[in-house]
């Protein structure tokens, strides 16, 4: 006779799923935090913006899946990380101090500035100076391009591992309530973001941005995602679906339906508060992503009826 059977203990998954849902939430409320806390253009919005988008970045490269290895590549394309290494490498190579025959050579100009911007170079005190003018500034940008490379990284094989659908209607409920807040305060606005808080610097602000081509260029980003988002939606519904107008009718009262219209509703808020910026280069990137993505939907359809609809 043989023993009793024992199945081998499935692998634990919790902790994997718990780290990549967790990290999925941080990077919707980073994306949130950016857009409500005036854009992110302060230094108390960005610099926790900057972290969170980095821990991001991180947790999506350790989360792991069936069939996704440790080594599999983040893009899928072997040449993308190199070429964003490079970018990070060159803006390093900038702080790296040079005499200033050399920093007069490379950049003629850099040190008659230098010589107005800065007294302790304009003293002669100086044997060296790095290739940037501003190497503080070169410091700050290139913590910032290293969190959001990390970020393009991480959120690359965190999407291969749970899909990006759940994300993407996270960013079309934060961009419908950020073009509600728009539109609200355009007819209301005096001056102030919110009510209190006074922009720091020149611009026209628009919803809580200080400058309404910022706001214009979120929405160019959130609006083809939530395109998308709509038309995959349509297509996967319609497939289960006959062919037949009382069955689409019927369709509409299902939970599926009410879903693609809150998105339709999102989609047609934040179009509508991108065209109340009069932003003219938001305005035509917007009518150019619309052509693009009708473009994109037509060419998947299978017949010449459905093509016209």
């Amino acid at each position: 006779m043989s023993g009793p059977r024992v199945d081998a203990p499935a692998p634990p998954r919790a902790a994997p799923d718990s780290i990549a849902a967790a990290a999925e939430a941080l990077l919707l409320a980073a994306i949130a935090w950016g857009a409500f806390a005036f854009g992110a253009v302060y230094e108390w919005a960005w610099r926790p913006l900057a972290v969170a988008v980095a821990l991001c970045g991180l947790a999506g490269l350790f989360v792991s899946a069936p069939g996704l290895s440790s080594r599999t590549r983040p893009f899928g394309i072997r040449g993308l990380p190199l070429a964003l290494g490079a970018v990070l490498l060159g803006a390093s190579l900038q702080l790296v101090p040079v005499p200033l025959s050399t920093l007069d050579a490379v950049s003629p100009h850099a040190t008659t500035l230098l010589r107005d911007i800065d007294p302790v170079f304009a003293s002669g005190l100086l044997a060296r100076h790095p290739l940037s003018i501003a190497p503080s500034a070169t410091v700050t940008g290139l913590a910032l391009a290293s969190s959001f490379t990390l970020l393009l990284a991480g959120s690359a094989r965190l999407f291969s591992v749970r899909g990006a659908r759940r994300f993407a209607t996270g960013v079309a409920m934060v961009g419908a309530l950020l073009a509600l807040d728009g539109i609200v305060q355009r007819p209301l606005f005096t001056g102030r973001i919110y009510g209190f808080w006074t922009p720091e610097g020149k611009g026209i602000p628009f919803g809580p941005f200080v400058n309404r081509n910022h706001f214009a260029g979120w929405m160019l980003m959130g609006l083809p995602l939530t395109l998308g988002l709509l038309c995959a939606g349509l297509a996967r519904e319609m497939r289960g679906v006959a062919p037949h107008w009382r069955a689409r009718v019927i369709w509409f009262s299902s939970p599926a339906a009410n879903r693609l219209l809150l998105l339709t509703a999102a989609a047609a808020l934040m179009a509508l508060s991108l065209v109340l910026t009069l932003s003219r280069s938001g305005i035509a990137a917007m009518f150019a992503a619309f052509t693009l993505t009708a473009f994109a939907v037509v060419r998947h359809q299978a017949s010449t009826r459905r093509r016209a609809v």
